[in-house]
């Protein structure tokens, strides 16, 4: 189960169970589960330098939505 998982089964009128899909990688070219991201230009080291601070300012709303979306692997 990934982030659109979780997001659509809460909002799903029939209850819906999800199962953590394991192993990560099943054998094809599309990984079940990944991490997320951001990147900027390495010459932009202002911009890098604003978006750890946001993130880090805004962390529990970050992993408050991650929560509300059952994205797996959020934080507790």
């Amino acid at each position: 189960m990934g982030p659109l998982a979780g997001y659509f089964a809460r909002r799903s009128a029939v209850p819906l169970w999800l199962e953590p899909v394991l192993p990560q990688y099943d054998g094809t070219a599309w990984p079940m589960a990944y991490n997320i991201s951001v990147g900027v230009r390495r010459d932009n080291v202002d911009l890098r330098d604003q978006i750890d601070s946001i993130l880090d300012r805004r962390k529990p709303e970050i992993v408050a939505l991650l929560q509300a979306c059952r994205v797996p692997g959020a934080p507790n």
